[in-house]
């Protein structure tokens, strides 16, 4: 991350801010990076109302 990412650069990293792992989840997933080759796909496995905040 210390060298930057190009603007035009066809990649997203991600980190998770505050990973929890509950009881039957684990933080397995907390920094990474995924290109336009690959399909990133986010569920929330929250019961009721689960919410997920992107920022960028």
């Amino acid at each position: 991350l210390r060298a930057g990412i190009a603007w035009d650069e066809k990649r997203l990293q991600y980190s998770v801010r505050e990973p929890f792992p509950g009881r039957t989840s684990g933080t397995s997933l907390v920094f990474g990076a995924v290109d336009n080759t690959m399909t990133l796909q986010l569920e929330s496995q929250m019961p009721e109302n689960g919410v997920i905040f992107l920022t960028g």
